[in-house]
């Protein structure tokens, strides 16, 4: 008889968590999806003013209510990843400089581009981390933040989710963000799962989401952390950890 194919809670919010979902059938896993954060799109007020670039951290920050003037669609956006580029191309943005998956990596593409002092306008969401404004006003940027979208804690996991993990089949928790998975896991344990959760691999995106998971008191011989803030990286780690 075959063995089921591991399965793999996947907490990020549509339509990543769907691709993602998609990626891991196609390696051999069995997804089971439960978003643990909600999108409350915002509708910023017009954007005034002249700015010689814009920065986009997150696609979620170019819904469908954010309106642009056509001029700022011709300077350079720079993006966080591919995904976040492939969103601005939809905008209609013309001049994409993508970095390389993280905050450091986009400053150092501001740095290599940018003069001191060029004014930038940040689309952005919150809860968020401010080490790209603290960093690029360090270097003598002008920033001004746009919030145009807001991530709220889900109400709960999912039945499926919850039923994996109450049944011991879960095999592992991929987790994006710090923030995604303090809310995975701080729902695990009001649903009283707290032990069952604890028991699964977790695999991170990074060491500062790895140190998210640990001070929820999940064990560091559970915890798994990929080379690089990518997917790719991250899903290379869990079939290596998986599979052999």
């Amino acid at each position: 008889m075959a063995t089921p194919p591991a399965r793999v809670l996947v907490t990020r919010h549509a339509p990543e968590a769907e691709e993602t979902a998609s990626r891991l059938r196609d390696l051999g896993f069995a997804p089971v999806i439960s978003p643990v954060r909600r999108l409350i799109p915002l509708n910023p007020p017009p954007v005034t003013g002249v700015f010689d670039g814009l920065i986009v951290t997150s696609r979620n920050a170019l819904h469908a209510g954010v309106r642009l003037p056509e001029q700022l669609l011709a300077r350079p956006v720079f993006c966080v990843g591919d995904r976040t580029a492939d969103e601005a191309r939809n905008a209609g943005f013309r001049n994409i400089v993508v970095g390389d998956g993280d905050a450091p990596a986009l400053v150092d593409a501001i740095a290599a581009r940018m003069p001191a002092g060029a004014r930038l306008l940040y689309l952005a969401g919150e809860p968020r981390r401010e080490a790209i404004e603290a960093d690029l006003a360090h270097l003598g940027y002008r920033l001004e933040t746009c919030l145009t979208y807001r991530m709220a804690r889900a109400d709960g996991l999912t039945g499926d989710a919850i039923d994996a993990l109450r049944s011991g089949t879960l095999a592992a928790i991929l987790h994006f963000s710090a923030e995604s998975a303090r809310d995975c896991l701080d729902l695990a344990a009001s649903t009283g799962l707290a032990a069952e959760i604890a028991r699964v691999w977790h695999f991170c995106l990074s060491l500062r989401v790895a140190e998210a998971v640990r001070m929820r008191e999940i064990a560091p011989a559970r915890i798994r952390i990929a080379e690089s803030p990518d997917q790719a990286s991250l899903l290379a780690l869990l079939r290596t950890h998986l599979t052999t």
